[in-house]
C-alpha cells in the first residue's frame, strides 16, 4: 500500500474500551471510572482487571480482524485484515515516510 502521506490509503481502527469489571454496586459514568476504594467499594469507582493484560490484547486483535474479515466476505469484499505484525507475517517493508 501507498503511503497515507502519498495519498494512499491505508484503512485501520482504534478500539477504546474499559478494563474495570462490572460488580453489584450501580453507578454513574463518572463514579464508574474513579480510583477503586478497596474500604468502601460503594464509594469508589469499578476494580481495574488487569491480568493478563498482553494476551488478552493479542486476543481481542485476533477476535476483532475475525469479526472483520466476516462482515467484510458477508459484502464480497475480497480484502481479509490481519492481525499480527508485519514481522509476524514474514512481511518486511522498509518504512514508509
Amino acid at each position: 500500500p501507498g503511503a497515507a502521506l502519498a495519498g494512499g490509503e491505508q484503512p485501520h481502527a482504534h478500539l477504546m474500551y474499559s478494563e474495570r469489571t462490572v460488580d453489584s454496586i450501580e453507578r454513574g459514568a463518572e463514579q464508574y471510572f474513579r480510583r477503586y476504594n478497596g474500604k468502601h467499594p460503594e464509594l469508589g469507582g469499578c476494580r481495574k482487571d488487569s491480568a493478563g493484560t498482553e494476551e488478552r490484547l493479542f486476543e481481542t486483535r485476533q477476535r476483532w480482524a475475525e469479526v472483520q474479515n466476516a462482515h467484510l466476505q458477508q459484502y464480497g469484499h475480497a480484502a481479509q485484515m490481519n492481525h499480527r505484525s508485519l514481522a509476524e507475517q514474514g512481511i518486511d517493508w522498509a518504512p514508509e515516510q
